[in-house]
């Protein structure tokens, strides 16, 4: 007897650690992509749905909420399961996701005194993290790095960070670079002006063009930039571009240019900061912005195990791992029978 219980409790234990055993990580960066932009996608609808995205919203903006549904019917509405080797499964194994931000981009990301990350974005990093945490049964928890603007794209592509969470547009052409998730921010272009020749009227955005003897700053690769580069004919001769916005804002109380464009949030964060030197004119061009991912770029293997959410089960209703440790349980019988055959002592 005690023989057999040995035989039953090796077979169980070859049998479970089949069951949760995993595959090495073929790449983190090449698939697994697809499905932590539907965990984001999923995780940004409860924030929304459940009211904590107002709280967060509150917590850095004056007005009311306004936030464009951009959702579609391919949007997921379920936690996936994190493939192993995938980016997802790499996230959840590592309890972290780790954020390339720009993270001198005030209310949505800054450095506070302590050296901490503070912001809308980085408040909304946080929730997700735990939404990510109640979804897998996993403790996880949202990083901040701090990247620069320019270059963020190829170096999320590159994986120097999980995603891009960062006041990013979403726009068609960036789209062709990374895929993005709903939005999780509605916001506009706007004109800031500073003390530079009070006698030259800007009250909108086509004062910009008409005028060609306006001088204008902003940041470098930007939505403003892109804009710029479009709209305005001369846009060499009178547009200084700057690596980040604090740039941009120093050359405007300088008196070195007469506005700059830029986000409407980040404007209105510096004209309270600078009253009496700067005014917020203008606002036009409405846009979202959304979490950016590294799309695929290769496929999992097919033998690849899976983190499923807590509560997801297979299609009999037994959750995993159980029904491969029944099979064990069922195969006893067969083996004692023809133990013989088998050369197998009981």
């Amino acid at each position: 007897m005690k023989k057999r219980i040995t035989l039953q409790v090796a077979l169980l234990t070859a049998m479970f650690a089949l069951s949760v055993s995993t595959v090495a990580p073929v790449n983190g960066a090449a698939f697994g992509n697809d499905e932590l932009l539907d965990a984001f996608d999923v995780a940004l609808t409860n924030i929304i749905e459940s009211g904590d995205y107002d709280t967060i919203f509150e917590a850095w903006f004056d007005g009311e909420v306004v936030l464009v549904d951009d959702t579609t019917t391919s949007t997921a509405t379920e936690f996936p399961e994190a493939t192993k080797g995938g980016t997802l499964a790499d996230i959840l194994d590592a309890g972290e996701i780790v954020f390339g931000s720009d993270t001198a981009y005030p209310p949505f990301e800054s450095i506070d005194a302590s050296g901490d990350v503070v912001g809308f974005d980085a408040d909304i990093a946080a929730a997700i993290a735990t939404e990510f945490s109640t979804a897998y049964g996993i403790t996880v928890v949202g990083t901040m790095q701090t990247a620069e603007w320019t270059p963020i794209k190829e170096n999320l592509i590159a994986g120097e960070y999980d995603a891009i969470l960062s006041a990013m547009t979403k726009t068609a052409e960036r789209a062709l670079v990374v895929d993005f998730t709903r939005a999780y921010y509605t916001s506009s272009q706007g004109i800031l002006r500073g003390t530079l020749d009070s006698s030259i009227i800007i009250d909108d955005v086509e004062d910009l063009w008409n005028d060609t003897t306006i001088k204008v700053a902003l940041q470098q690769d930007t939505t403003s930039d892109l804009y710029a580069q479009e709209f305005f004919e001369d846009y060499a001769t009178r547009v200084s571009g700057f690596a980040t916005i604090d740039l941009a804002l120093a050359a405007l109380l300088a008196e070195d240019v007469h506005v700059v464009v830029g986000d409407t949030p980040v404007l209105k964060f510096y004209e309270t900061d600078n009253t009496g030197t700067s005014e917020l004119v203008a606002t036009f061009s409405d846009e979202n912005f959304g979490l950016a991912v590294r799309p695929n770029t290769g496929t999992a293997p097919a033998d690849a195990g899976v983190i499923k959410p807590v509560g997801d089960s297979d299609d009999d209703g037994l959750p995993f791992p159980f029904i491969p440790l029944l099979a064990a349980f069922m195969a006893i019988p067969l083996i004692r029978r023809f133990r013989k055959f088998l050369c197998i002592k009981i």
